[in-house]
């Protein structure tokens, strides 16, 4: 019977090089998978970490534009303006609040009496009744209150009302209000911005509208896209959406005063595109692998064909003559190995 070496060999080859291909497949797929999954709870935190940071700048960029109107309304201009409608002699009262306005982060300063009429403003064209507004009232009697955004000919504006206390500190006799532009908001977020960063920042108001975008061609003044991630709470939690941009992972953060939302937002992908190189030197490595390990079990068929087959053909042969009666030395036979 002839040793089968051939279909032996093509059975190794067959078999082993589909052992390893298939350890190479699979491992490539839990290492992929694995570090998939890494990536992604990376560029999760990260984001996290981004919208947390900006609403705190938010947050800040606030509370220091309100001590900035209580300020203002404690100096004694502020206070003579509201008592007695005007200040020193020889002063003019709307070119003094000018002045002062000017070395401010606000648009225009406005001193109402307690009963709402207007006392002065540096604002050109100023016929809001305060009468008719919550605020008048809700400053009187709470302290310093921020109104939602609102949009004017200048761009997006908000209003900080503040209380104005008379000379014992006690009775209230009227109000500020200092007009602050949401760009003073939108400045420390784009200087935060990093280079080349996949990560938007979107500031939503009280009312579900955008007030400070950092999407390119974004509106602000218009409804939130995904209004029903606005839950109100301060808590951060993450999302995913699908829009017109694609798929996005976003995080959501609120915060008290005012009671708006800081969004922070990137495309599904942005851990995965910044990982990219990192994915083709793994796949070139796995490739590298599979091609030493064929060519290793081209080695071993090899071995196994000169130590194992090549013997078994030469003892076919011996066994063939003397089977037919030729008993001649064997000089194939050299001694060499201590093999079988």
């Amino acid at each position: 019977m002839a040793v089968p070496d051939h279909g032996l060999r093509q059975k190794l080859y067959l078999f082993g090089g589909g052992v390893i291909l298939a350890i190479t497949a699979v491992a490539a797929f839990l290492i992929f998978s694995t570090a998939s999954r890494l990536v992604r709870n990376q560029a999760d935190g990260e984001l996290a970490t981004y919208a947390s940071r900006s609403a705190r700048m938010v947050e800040t960029t606030a509370q220091e534009r309100r001590h900035e109107a209580e300020l203002i309304a404690l100096m004694p201009l502020t206070e003579q303006l509201a008592a007695t409608g005007k200040a020193d002699k020889g002063v003019d009262g709307a070119s003094a609040l000018l002045r002062l306005r000017t070395r401010t982060s606000f648009r225009d300063l406005a001193i109402y009496g307690r009963d709402g009429h207007l006392i002065v403003t540096t604002a050109e064209h100023d016929t809001l009744d305060a009468r008719r507004t919550g605020w008048l009232d809700l400053a009187l009697r709470s302290g310093t209150v921020s109104t939602a955004p609102y949009r004017t000919d200048a761009g997006q504006m908000l209003d900080i009302v503040t209380p104005i206390h008379g000379p014992d500190q006690r009775a209230m006799i009227g109000v500020l209000r200092a007009t602050l532009p949401l760009e003073a908001f939108g400045r420390p977020l784009r200087r935060d911005l990093r280079v080349d960063s996949l990560t938007l920042i979107e500031v939503v108001d009280q009312h579900g509208l955008v007030a400070v975008t950092g999407i390119p061609g974004g509106q602000v003044g218009q409804p939130f896209s995904d209004d029903s991630l606005l839950g109100g709470s301060t808590e951060l939690h993450l999302a995913q959406v699908r829009n017109a941009r694609g798929t996005e992972r976003l995080a959501l953060v609120g915060i008290g005063r005012p009671p708006w939302t800081v969004v922070a937002r990137q495309p599904a992908s942005a851990g995965l595109r910044l990982f990219q190189g990192t994915w083709r030197e793994m796949a070139i490595k796995a490739l590298v692998f599979a091609l030493l390990a064929l060519l290793l079990l081209a080695w071993l068929a090899r071995w196994i064909d000169r130590t194992v087959l090549t013997p078994l053909k030469l003892a076919e042969g011996i066994a063939s003559r003397v089977a037919l009666g030729d008993l001649r030395p064997v000089d194939e036979l050299t001694g060499r190995g201590t093999d079988e």
